[in-house]
């Protein structure tokens, strides 16, 4: 009996077992959680960007994005290197498998490692950055420049912090950061720079799946008058701040637990590819 064979080998090939249905179950995972990555994306960018870029205005922090393009451009290159190495195992066996666990071993570790800096960035984002939006929030209103002064108060002409600002008011009905009653537009003068107590977006509008989120005018609001002497079901009571904080949570959130499920899967899956190799360098 050649070396190699016999028990030796039959643990081997039994481990080999074991690490390929590891190897398919942290496959699985990972799509699933590509596919879940590309939708956060698409709602970051383009779904929901005014809320991402009005959190950019507040602090200057990009690392969840680029939690997220690790993550799936990690995912996207492992899906592709296990094919290729599933092309490869076909080719033959003995020496060919031995070859195959070291490839497997050197792709465990760099997905280990593209799995621990998505995770990273996205906690560094949500315990370094998110903490500084509501106070980044609140110094753009009175710091920076809402609308153009020169055009009417009818049809406002928004700045993009304006426009930030109106869709995250109007989705989650809602008026202002942190303070009630529109304290924060009063407090910057809003009506002695803009001609406008608060902006229409603090406003209930007469249709909201009809009107643009990102410019309300006039013509949008129910009842101008009552809204700015803030009367109940005119004038959006509730603040805005933990609307964004939670939208801005949830993303990080969702990277960084998935970052640490395929972590821990990756990590088993290494320690097993190691004992493969050991066996096989003991038995070859």
């Amino acid at each position: 009996m050649a070396k190699g064979e016999g028990k030796g080998g039959g643990i081997v090939g039994c481990l080999i077992c074991v690490s390929l249905i590891f190897g398919i179950l942290v496959s699985v995972v990972a799509l699933i959680g590509l596919f879940v990555a590309i939708w956060h994306i698409w709602d970051l960018l383009y779904g929901n960007d005014e809320l991402l870029s009005l959190a950019n205005l507040a602090v200057d922090d990009e690392r969840l994005e680029d939690a997220y393009y690790v993550f799936i451009a990690f995912t996207l290159i492992a899906q592709f290197l296990s094919c290729v190495g599933g092309r490869n195992k076909q080719s033959g066996e003995g020496e060919g498998s031995q070859q195959s666990s070291c490839a497997g071993t050197v792709f465990s570790l760099a997905l280990i490692a593209g799995h621990m800096a998505s995770g990273i960035l996205g906690v560094l984002y949500k315990d370094e950055a998110i903490p500084l939006v509501r106070t980044g929030m609140e110094g753009l209103i009175p710091n920076a420049s809402y609308m153009n002064p020169e055009e009417g108060a009818v049809t406002p002409e928004y700045t993009k912090m304006g426009e930030y600002f109106n869709y995250l008011q109007v989705k989650y009905e809602c008026c202002g950061v942190s303070e009630t009653n529109a304290k924060e537009y009063i407090d910057a003068d809003f009506d002695g720079r803009y001609n406008m107590k608060f902006p229409y977006a603090c406003c209930v509008l007469k249709d909201k799946k009809k009107s643009s989120w990102r410019k309300v005018n006039q013509e949008d609001v129910a009842d101008e008058g009552r809204c700015f002497n803030f009367e109940d079901n005119y004038f959006h009571k509730d603040t805005c701040y933990r609307y964004e904080r939670d939208w801005l949570t949830d993303k990080s959130n969702f990277i960084i637990g998935y970052n640490f499920a395929l972590l821990v899967l990756s990590i088993g899956s290494f320690g097993l590819l190691v004992v493969i190799v050991v066996f096989a360098m003991c038995c070859g």
